[in-house]
């Protein structure tokens, strides 16, 4: 319990100061400085896109993010998120799905749970990644926040369902398939990440 004083303290001052638990630099910040930054574009120079041009560009752009390291050459190198050097880490965001059919749950037991659950998680906190960053966009042209970083914590449900689907999938694939199929996605997860900023830097 002592531990917890000093965060509940920290979130009492930051709530009754700025209205808010997680201000961003428009609420600590002057008007006339947060419009001088690059959170904020001015009327005539932000691009005008629909919802769904909008959400096109911030999936291209999440999950570039996600699937490499960020740097000012991100685009360069990797602009498109659904290349061969790309999309396993997309498919890292699916594998955990299996878990709700059958042949899953015999699989991953008791682990099941946490699978869904870090699942679930990761989907909630994504709507309101999505729904914070849309909203900048719409009020002051931003279209960052769209960094996939945040997702890192969570990471292990998307690793724990990798070996266990491939568990699963022995019932209906001979043993030696697996086992290329395991080598191969891991070579290209591997590869779609150190290797592959080296080769292109």
């Amino acid at each position: 319990m002592p531990l917890l004083i000093l965060p509940a303290i920290y979130i009492t001052v930051i709530y009754s100061r700025y209205g808010t638990i997680q201000p961003t630099l428009a609420n600590i910040s002057s008007t006339e400085y947060y419009q001088s930054s690059f959170f904020y574009t001015l009327p005539e120079e932000r691009k005008d896109l629909t919802f769904l041009q909008y959400l096109g560009t911030y999936l291209n752009n999440f999950f570039l993010s996600w699937s490499g390291l960020v740097t000012e050459d991100t685009v360069a190198n990797k602009s498109n998120p659904f290349a061969a050097s790309t999309l396993p880490m997309e498919l890292l965001w699916l594998l955990p799905a299996f878990a709700f059919f059958k042949f899953g749950k015999k699989v991953t037991g008791s682990l099941s749970l946490p699978i869904l659950a870090g699942w679930a998680a990761i989907i909630v906190t994504s709507l309101i990644q999505f729904n914070n960053a849309y909203g900048q966009y719409i009020r002051n042209g931003y279209l960052g926040g769209s960094q996939a970083r945040y997702y890192l914590p969570l990471i292990f449900a998307m690793a724990l369902s990798v070996p266990l689907l491939f568990e699963g999938l022995k019932e209906y694939i001979h043993d030696k398939m697996i086992y290329i199929l395991s080598v191969v996605y891991g070579f290209m997860l591997f590869y779609g990440n150190f290797p592959f900023f080296l080769m292109h830097i």
